[in-house]
């Protein structure tokens, strides 16, 4: 083989190794970056449960009130859903417009129970009207 032909041969395969030699310095400076970025991550979320840790060791203020009869109320504020352990429609049979209410909102109240009037002049008229063409009795018919 002439001597040129072994400088070239030399040559390309001297660019693949050195190829692979960046490739593999950046893939350990990708490895290394990774690894200090998730240890600072791990320090600083042992710092801040440290931290944690010291406020609820922390005394906590207590103050003292003469005694007195009341009510105590509670409040509690939070997000949810409430849900009934049963549930009822009430609804009227016929429609019509409401003249009395016979409960509150939140009252205990058993079957049977009067609970609102509807306005009954409607339903009186229908009735008036039905009595108006309904044909008279048989015994006015009735000669005898």
């Amino acid at each position: 083989m002439p001597p040129h032909d072994r400088a070239a041969e030399s040559a390309a395969t001297a660019k693949p190794s050195r190829r692979r030699h960046v490739i593999v310095w950046i893939a350990a400076g990708v490895v290394v970056l990774l690894a200090i970025l998730i240890a600072t991550r791990m320090i600083a979320a042992h710092r801040r449960a440290e931290e944690a840790m010291q406020q609820k060791a922390a005394p906590i203020p207590v103050s003292a009130a003469a005694v007195r009869q009341g009510d105590l109320g509670v409040h509690l504020d939070a997000l949810g859903v409430v849900t009934p352990l049963q549930t009822v429609t009430v609804r009227s049979r016929v429609d019509g417009e409401l003249q009395e209410l016979h409960f509150t909102e939140g009252q205990v109240v058993k079957q049977g129970d009067l609970l609102a009037v509807i306005d009954p002049a409607p339903f009186e008229a229908a009735l008036e009207r039905i009595h108006l063409f309904e044909p008279p009795p048989e015994s006015v018919w009735m000669v005898g």
